[in-house]
């Protein structure tokens, strides 16, 4: 039985099964070896929790997307992280990687999918369903109360501080 002493926030196996990944609350991902049960090696970079991690076999890759508002990706074999894809405004709760290996999809707390190239660690795409009040400025609104502000604000609103 694989033992760990975090919280795990996702679990993923690799395509051929015999290794495990751990997305963390401790901000690490662990790789286990299924058959011996042993943590072959913990990935440290995130600096808030992870939530969300995939392998694939093909390339030996991992995918991992964190309250840090970054998807990392790493080789599965070595631990080295490759790239580092920035520019969520929220967090990333989610991962997926392409079958071949050269497309990350992340979903983030921000409501939408950014599609990466994993070659150049560029955003190609950002998809993103329009909110009844997307991107209305309220900041300098007048009137509204707290409670209306959190609403509109969930509703797509936006309020610089």
């Amino acid at each position: 039985m694989l033992q760990t002493d975090f919280l795990p926030q996702q679990v993923a196996f690799s395509g051929d099964g015999g290794l495990l990944a751990l997305a963390g609350a401790d901000r690490l991902v662990r790789l286990w070896d299924v058959a011996t049960s042993q943590e072959l090696r913990s990935l440290i970079g995130h600096s808030e929790p992870v939530f969300s991690v995939v392998v694939v076999s093909i390339k030996q890759q991992l995918v991992s997307g964190s309250a840090d508002r970054t998807v990392r990706l790493w080789d599965a074999h070595s631990g080295a992280c490759h790239h580092i894809l920035e520019g969520r405004s929220g967090q990333v709760r989610t991962v997926a990687m392409r079958a071949g290996g050269d497309l990350v999809a992340s979903g983030s707390s921000d409501a939408s999918i950014k599609l990466w190239d994993t070659a150049s660690g560029v955003c190609i795409a950002t998809l993103r369903n329009e909110l009844p009040y997307d991107r209305m400025d309220i900041t300098d609104a007048t009137g509204l109360t707290e409670a209306q502000k959190i609403t509109l604000k969930a509703l797509g609103a936006i309020e610089h501080m």
